[in-house]
């Protein structure tokens, strides 16, 4: 299966890795600098996490985590990722992208919340759910930047075609 991400054009395959990445601002170095900073905030939220473990519920210490890095994640990707610096529409951006983290602080408190995790499980969840719901903040976001800024983002469109088209 070929997926590309792009603009009205037809979708040539991409011989390095299959994966071809067109449209205005649509790039590998785009969702480059998105896992980048998403690895960072994974980081430092299961950092604070397992501190937090040791003197709370993992539920809370998962909620805490989150609510931190999310913050730094969502101002970086607007402004790195994205490449938005527009200041009158900052608080509405943030509180959309916060609005599309949620996904993840809910799929993560649930399955700490039935699972009996602890220790290196319970950070195996967190990676497991902060990268399967990543893919989803990333389509999301380029959608929200793309439809709601004046920037070089465009909105994407997933166009599936098998490997030899």
């Amino acid at each position: 299966m070929h997926i590309c991400f792009a603009s009205d054009k037809p979708c040539a395959p991409d011989a390095a890795d299959n994966v071809s990445f067109r449209g205005a601002g649509a790039s590998k170095s785009q969702l480059s600098r998105f896992i980048g900073i998403g690895g960072i905030a994974t980081v430092i939220q299961l950092g604070m996490f397992a501190g937090l473990a040791l003197i709370t519920s993992t539920v809370w210490a998962n909620i805490i985590s989150w609510t931190l890095s999310t913050v730094v994640a969502n101002r970086a990707h607007r402004s790195v990722t994205f490449k938005v610096h527009d200041k009158d529409s900052r608080q509405r951006d943030l509180s959309v992208a916060a609005a599309f983290s949620l996904v993840a602080l809910v799929a993560s408190t649930l399955v700490l919340a039935t699972v009996d995790t602890n220790g290196t499980m319970s950070l195996i969840v967190l990676i497991s759910v902060n990268g399967a719901v990543g893919v989803a903040r990333y389509v999301a976001l380029r959608w929200w930047f793309g439809k709601h800024q004046h920037s070089p983002v465009s909105a994407p469109r997933v166009i599936a075609q098998p490997a030899g088209a």
